[in-house]
This record gives structure tokens, sequence and C-alpha cells, in this order.
């Protein structure tokens, strides 16, 4: 089975509640992942949600949300 190359590549928005000490998570959150292999992007599209790219060979939106969870930020599931 092949798999095309851009099938692999993810873009995801990630929304965080906004009752939080960090009033700009979504900022703060594009700093931490940005660094994090696999993510080719994360930018803030507002002080509460990000846009992120990812390549699903090296890391899945689960472990992004966890990874940003452990780090403290709250995400919003709703």
């Amino acid at each position: 089975m092949e798999h095309h190359a851009d099938s692999l590549f993810m873009e995801r928005e990630i929304e965080f509640r906004t009752l939080h000490p960090d009033p700009d998570q979504a900022g703060s959150a594009a700093i931490l992942l940005i660094e994090i292999e696999g993510v080719h992007r994360a930018e803030p599209i507002g002080p509460a949600t990000l846009l992120v790219a990812y390549h699903l060979m090296a890391i899945t939106l689960a472990d992004i949300e966890q990874l940003l969870e452990q780090r403290g930020f709250h995400l919003d599931n709703g």
C-alpha cells in the first residue's frame, strides 16, 4: 500500500480554555511545540487558538495534546 507524502502531513486547530493564568496559551504552546520533532508549524491564530501542522510518521494529534496537558495547558475539548 502506497502512502502519498502529502497525506501524512496534518493540520489542525487546538483550542484552549480561556480561564487560565496564561492569557496567551496559544502563543506559549507554539513556542513549546515548534521544538518538537514532527511539528512543522505551530502558529497562534488567537490567544486561545493554535494552528499546528505535523507529520503523522513522527507525532500524532493525541501526542501533541497529551504533551500540552502535561505542561499545564488547559485544552478545550468541547
